[in-house]
């Protein structure tokens, strides 16, 4: 059975470290029939208040069924936002999503 198929019948789960505000951020994104299916943070040493904590809390809810070809770094950016501070921690989102977006754009073929 080639790649393209078993990603339609399984879907396709990314594993990502990138580095955040407070340190790594070791982490698990997956999708199926071209949508995001789940972010998982496994581990992170962001400051607990500061935003990236939060981004890191919300980033699932956010992205769980969203079309994983329409999503870019700039709709990412502007839809992920604290929603204690109104803001997003700068490192841990500068960094985070450029991987995430490149493993959607791995995921669907570009």
């Amino acid at each position: 059975m080639d790649k393209e198929r078993l990603c339609e019948l399984l879907g396709a789960s990314y594993d990502g470290k990138v580095n955040g505000y407070g340190g790594e951020i070791i982490f698990q994104v997956s999708f199926r029939d071209g949508k995001y299916n789940s972010f998982t943070c496994l581990s992170h040493s962001e400051t607990d208040g500061f935003g990236g904590v939060e981004v890191l809390n919300n980033l699932n809810d956010y992205l769980k069924g969203k079309d994983a070809g329409s999503l870019t770094e700039a709709t990412l950016n502007s839809g992920i936002v604290d929603t204690t501070s109104g803001t997003t921690s700068g490192t841990t989102r500068s960094n985070l999503i450029p991987a995430i977006v490149a493993a959607a754009n791995d995921y669907m073929g570009k």
